[in-house]
């Protein structure tokens, strides 16, 4: 029911007073469609980047795409993050979008899907990109599962010496034990 009233608002078979739909309104919406799992929302983010193509269009149609709750979008929007050349390769802003849209409440299942990549990819990260970009990756895409798998690798990691900004370290050792809720 909830859906349909959100693509209500959108096609404008629904309205509450007052509110009024610009286009940030049409963009919450369809991110909330495409958290929800709506069978539309990849057709809605589709049209609504046609007639929104500016920089903010994009971007939102990013993380509108990234909060999907599927296994391949999840996978198709990690393999993009990793991409540091080609067609893959995202603008670090339009990055940003997707990171931050990846993790959402109610999709633990997805999140813990990306356990093992997010640590075997958080060192060749570090390592090439820009630190401001790696502080983003490593709080944004941190898997905040209250699972001790994630704790023994936070462990596994830091007792690798391997090579992380000092900001990134410190961020991936307070996210293991606020997130989780384990002593590490």
């Amino acid at each position: 029911q909830s859906v349909a009233v959100l693509e209500g608002l959108l096609d404008g078979g629904v309205e509450f007073g007052g509110l009024r739909i610009d286009q940030d309104r049409r963009w919450e919406l369809i991110r909330a469609l495409a958290r929800a799992g709506a069978s539309s929302a990849p057709e809605r983010i589709g049209r609504e980047l046609e007639k929104d193509p500016t920089d903010t269009g994009r971007k939102q149609a990013i993380a509108s795409e990234a909060s999907l709750p599927s296994a391949e979008t999840k996978a198709v929007w990690r393999a993009r993050m990793e991409a540091d050349e080609g067609p893959d390769r995202l603008a670090d802003a339009q990055l940003r979008e997707a990171m931050h849209s990846h993790h959402q409440l109610g999709q633990e299942e997805l999140s813990r899907l990306a356990v093992d990549w997010y640590f075997a990819t958080l060192p060749t990260f570090a390592a090439t990109r820009e630190e401001d970009l790696v502080e983003t990756f490593s709080a944004s895409m941190f898997p905040a599962l209250c699972d001790e798998k994630v704790v023994q690798r936070i462990d596994a990691l830091l007792a690798t010496e391997t090579a992380l900004p000092a900001t990134v370290t410190a961020s991936v050792s307070r996210s293991g034990t606020s997130s989780t809720g384990f002593e590490s």
